[in-house]
């Protein structure tokens, strides 16, 4: 996703839409942010695009951590209906 936002978006839409004179850029990143639960590592290619696109800082923050806060409310889930992260690993096909 980082590389797609790297090359494809223009600089100037990442700005208008994220940057430090929008009011909504903050709940659209965490909008954003909430399907696409990642690990920490997963989304320091996204930030790095984001931010090198104009996308402000304290809106990239409220992205990252949505996405990671994501993630451990799926960890948190399996393992109290009691699956295993393995066993969930090898459901989806993706690694936590």
């Amino acid at each position: 996703m980082g590389a797609g936002i790297h090359e494809f978006v223009p600089e100037g839409v990442m700005a208008s839409i994220m940057g430090k004179g929008s009011w909504w850029s903050v709940p659209l990143s965490v909008v954003i942010g909430v399907p696409m639960y990642s690990n920490a590592a997963g989304t320091i290619p996204v930030v790095e695009a984001l931010l090198g696109k104009g996308a402000a800082l304290g809106t990239v923050l409220a992205f990252m951590i949505i996405v990671f806060f994501m993630d451990r409310k799926v960890q948190f889930c399996l393992n109290v209906q009691g699956i295993s992260i393995g066993k969930y690993q090898q459901l989806v096909g993706r690694s936590l």
